[in-house]
């Protein structure tokens, strides 16, 4: 690193920090060697708080935590085993149906599952995207209103102006729309369905997402795109759907499943917190994060959201066609994926933003002009198998993508701000790039 010094009579301190190409490259080495390796650790069971502090939450490393959430099953000799927890969709409509397919059961074994269904989950706000990408900066082709020049005539008024086309990105959020628990897994298999039989006749690659461009069109015209009309069904088809809420859905619009039970209980379990079919908190993860203060925090009531437990629960639903944008989040995360298969599903979550394919491929050209620091950035890729639980520091960068339909369980607890990684974080996020403080600044 240099320092420019300070030129005589110039009263403007213009002190800066240059990094080198070969500096770069030598603190590419450190991070991949000494601090994040491509293979992260994988635990047969939950750490010790000592250890996870250790290893991962002082040194922000993520790793992968098996048997972390388990459930008992009743095996093929009748006896009561702990399993890793696994739901589908199909479970939880079987818990929760809807009001017009309700059934009683009859059996005395089932208690807990009919006094499951006889409970009822809110609709559910569901987004609706053309392919799967919400939340993210997208090609939008728009008319612009271009004045004429002085010397033509606008004795007319309607031809003062010329309307242009031109092509700008923009943030765009998905479209949200409200329906059962039922719907919302009718209409994702069935579009995911049509869309595999439309690939197949087609026999040719879809448009890269990047290269989509979508048409603008006003707020009255989008109310009337996806209405309850005799279209309704066909228009979320050719869609994709998923359910994805920030906001402590589980514990707050979806209480009824939060505060389920299992189904089959073991004498083993002496516990009652156990009888829950989610933890309510990680212990382990609690006193990495927070010390020793959530025992006493506990005491004040039972079974009750505490400060040092997680911020927020939330649940996330969908298939392979959903793909995150690239994204930080302000909390120490632990995601549980959850599917049921015969066969071994890998979910893909590229910790950097790409996978290997895209970032071996020549048409990210234009992504390096634009960030050039970005070919020295360290991407992993972590796959995460059903009923394992992924470690996610806070403020990584990161994109999720699945490879099947697939649930998912993410339990936020708040960092800690009051540490040297959020201030350099801080520090390095006010930094500009010296072209981009040129044009920002002429002088």
């Amino acid at each position: 690193m240099a320092h420019t010094p300070k030129q005589d009579g110039d009263d403007n301190d213009d002190s800066c920090l240059v990094a080198s190409r070969e500096q770069l490259e030598s603190f590419q080495e450190d991070v991949q060697y000494l601090w994040c390796p491509s293979n992260i650790p994988i635990y047969d069971e939950p750490p010790s708080a000592f250890d996870f502090l250790r290893n991962h939450v002082s040194v922000s490393r993520p790793c992968i935590i098996r048997n972390s959430i388990i459930t008992p099953e009743t095996n093929d000799d009748n006896d009561n085993v702990l399993v890793p927890l696994i739901l589908t969709l199909d479970d939880l409509v079987e818990r929760f149906p809807d009001t017009t397919t309700t059934t009683t059961s009859s059996s005395d074994d089932d208690d807990d599952k009919a006094s499951s269904s006889s409970l009822q989950l809110p609709l559910l706000h569901v987004d609706v995207t053309p392919d799967g990408h919400g939340d993210c900066l997208r090609k939008v082709r728009v008319n612009a209103t271009v004045g004429k020049d002085d010397d033509d005539d606008h004795d007319n008024p309607c031809e003062s102006n010329v309307i242009k086309e031109e092509e700008k990105k923009v943030f765009v959020k998905p479209l949200e729309r409200e329906m059962t628990l039922a719907a919302f897994r009718h209409h994702l298999r069935q579009g995911r369905d049509k869309q595999q039989r439309q690939q197949q006749q087609k026999k040719k690659k879809g448009v890269d997402i990047s290269d989509r461009i979508f048409l603008e069109i006003n707020n009255s015209l989008q109310q009337t795109t996806i209405d309850d009309d005799d279209d309704h069904h066909q228009v979320l088809e050719d869609c994709v759907l998923y359910y994805s809420r920030q906001n402590d859905c589980l514990r707050e619009e979806l209480s009824p499943l939060w505060n389920s039970k299992v189904w089959k209980k073991s004498s083993s379990l002496k516990s009652s917190e156990n009888d829950y079919l989610f933890p309510r908190s990680f212990p382990w993860a609690e006193e990495a994060f927070f010390g020793g203060q959530e025992e006493e925090q506990k005491q004040t009531s039972n079974n009750a959201v505490t400060t040092g437990g997680p911020d927020a629960v939330n649940l996330w639903m969908g298939d392979e066609r959903v793909v995150s944008s690239m994204h930080k989040d302000h909390y120490e995360n632990l995601f549980m994926y959850s599917v049921k298969y015969s066969k071994v599903h890998w979910i893909a979550t590229d910790l950097f933003g790409k996978d290997k394919k895209k970032c071996d491929d020549d048409d990210d050209e234009e992504e390096v002009e634009e960030f050039p620091l970005s070919k020295y950035a360290h991407p992993i890729t972590v796959k995460v198998k059903a009923g394992e639980l992924l470690y996610l520091p806070s403020l990584w960068f990161h994109r999720v993508t699945q490879t099947c339909e697939t649930i998912g369980i993410n339990y936020w607890y708040d960092m800690n701000f009051e540490s040297p990684m959020w201030c350099y974080f801080h520090f390095l996020q006010q930094l500009q790039h010296q072209k981009q403080q040129q044009q920002n600044d002429p002088k």
